[in-house]
């Protein structure tokens, strides 16, 4: 008998897999005006390479994650027989090729990871742009989509609180999802540890990198700094005012008021 979405979901975000490990639903978050993120239409993951044919299954036929975007670099990517289905794939890297493994990620400092995120997605605008736009189509069409990178947790997460924070979503929701990246961090390291370009830095050998609070909490407020506010970094970034009010729209449900 096949296992069910459920039997494999002990968490209501969390997505267990068997060759990806940090894959989860980013419904459910609240917002500042009481509504939530939309459960079971925007995911955000670690590679998906290794999928194997029972994760297929989970991902493109229960959940019906119909849009894939991969925001590595071309190449840290390796083929995956399921991209020659009928799901949509974007490889949009947010850095190139000629800066992944040069660079230590400074993973024990928490604040210059956070300038990290924000460089990363300053020098990458004009493809953060593209991203928005290709979510923006999709969601509001609604097909769920995922986004990921290597680990799910830099890249990805800079994307994602950026994102987040645009359409509303509180700060202390966005940092809560940020750290489940920690729920099987000792299996994306042994993982990314076994890929030689990541030996710059981001394997300790001391254990599993764990992503920190004070990261996205410092990567918020220097947005906020340095923009005004996520959705002003967004629109200096070239992201249309249109564009993210589509992403609210599809991606956020408010409850309406009493009747009466």
């Amino acid at each position: 008998m096949p296992v069910t979405a459920t039997e494999r979901r002990p968490n209501m975000s969390i997505i267990e897999l068997e060759g990806a490990y940090n894959v989860r639903d980013v419904g459910g978050l609240a917002t500042a005006d009481d509504g939530q993120t939309r459960h079971a239409l925007l995911y955000r993951g670690d590679s998906l390479d290794a999928i194997t044919d029972n994760d297929q299954d989970l991902l493109f036929r229960q959940l019906n994650i119909g849009t894939v975007i991969d925001v590595r670099a071309r190449k840290e990517i390796a083929y995956a027989k399921w991209r020659d289905t009928a799901v949509r794939y974007y490889q949009l890297a947010v850095i190139g090729d000629e800066n992944v493994g040069t660079n230590p990620l400074p993973v024990s400092d928490p604040a210059e990871l956070a300038k990290v995120y924000l460089a990363d997605l300053q020098n990458g605008a004009p493809v953060l742009r593209e991203i928005l736009a290709v979510l923006a189509n999709h969601l509001e069409a609604g097909i769920p989509c995922i986004v990921h990178c290597a680990a799910g947790r830099d890249r990805t997460g800079g994307i994602m609180a950026v994102l987040l924070a645009a359409i509303g979503v509180r700060d202390e929701e966005i940092v809560r999802d940020y750290v489940l990246s920690n729920h099987h961090a000792r299996h994306v390291e042994r993982r990314l540890a076994e890929n030689p370009l990541y030996a710059n830095g981001q394997i300790t050998g001391h254990g599993p990198v764990l992503a920190s609070a004070d990261t996205l909490t410092g990567f918020l407020a220097l947005l906020r700094r340095g923009y005004g506010s996520p959705a002003q970094f967004l629109l200096a970034s070239g992201s249309g005012a249109g564009v993210l009010r589509r992403l609210e729209a599809a991606l956020v449900q408010r409850h309406a008021p009493p009747a009466g």
